[in-house]
């Protein structure tokens, strides 16, 4: 796969190039960071107290 980018991608960047736990790679944050704040916004929350517990439902 590493072989295949490299061929046929310009720009392809190698997994020895990723800087490690870097949090701009992590495909958590698109997927369920996303969601939770869609479903969070939904509700209009007076204070934290209150978006805690809506998250922790």
């Amino acid at each position: 796969c590493q072989e295949l980018g490299a061929i046929n991608m310009a720009n392809f960047w190698s997994k020895d190039m990723w800087p490690s736990s870097s949090p701009d790679l992590n495909p958590f944050d698109y997927a369920v960071w996303g969601t939770l704040k869609k479903e969070m916004n939904k509700t209009s929350h007076p204070n934290v107290d209150s978006l805690k517990t809506a998250i922790a439902a």
